[in-house]
């Protein structure tokens, strides 16, 4: 297995390099866009101009180093930033940043100024646009989540997802990429 992970960028997605071999017996390098792949494309181009289609293998090897890869860079700060954020490659917030994640305050003051907050406290604040919507089991009902900043011995945290008023994750779900790999792990186990 020859795969190779290329963190996205300003100018670049992410993606994958990986060494194919075509039935003459070349080997064609082609490149997988992670984001297509998640959305369910598996034919990716090939540098001979031709195209490949991903075998269950290939994908499930993909998904793994993807998987691995994000977590050395989700991992190797303690103190995440805008700019560590940015110079991750990872596009969006969800990717890079995980329920009990220590933040610099530019992050608390980004989500402060690009949605007006729902709840804004000196040590708390709650992004003034829901997330998403769970089940609250205490009320009976489904409720609104939104992403939870709070300060704790001088530092910000985020809490995840939580109630109006709440610093408790509600958001258990697994993210894309799990979801994806359960998804052609269990596609592998009926072949």
């Amino acid at each position: 297995m020859n795969h190779r992970y290329l963190k996205g960028s300003e100018n670049s997605v992410e993606r994958v390099e990986l060494d194919i071999e075509k039935p003459n017996g070349d080997t064609v390098a082609c490149t997988v866009n992670v984001d297509l792949l998640l959305c369910g494309v598996y034919i990716f181009p090939c540098e001979d101009g031709t195209d490949a289609k991903l075998t269950l293998e290939q994908k499930r090897d993909i998904l793994v180093l993807v998987t691995e890869e994000r977590e050395k860079i989700i991992n190797e700060v303690t103190i995440k930033s805008r700019q560590s954020w940015h110079d991750s490659g990872l596009g969006t917030f969800n990717e890079y940043f995980l329920p009990g994640d220590t933040v610099a305050e530019d992050v608390v003051d980004y989500f402060m100024d690009i949605v007006p907050p729902v709840v804004l406290r000196k040590n708390l604040l709650q992004v003034g646009e829901a997330h998403n919507y769970e089940f609250d089991p205490e009320k009976g009902k489904m409720r609104s989540t939104f992403a939870t900043f709070y300060k704790a011995e001088g530092e910000w945290k985020f809490a995840g997802y939580c109630f109006l008023g709440e610093t408790k994750n509600r958001v258990t779900r697994p993210g894309r990429i799990a979801e994806k790999l359960a998804e052609v792990e269990h596609l592998i186990q009926k072949k």
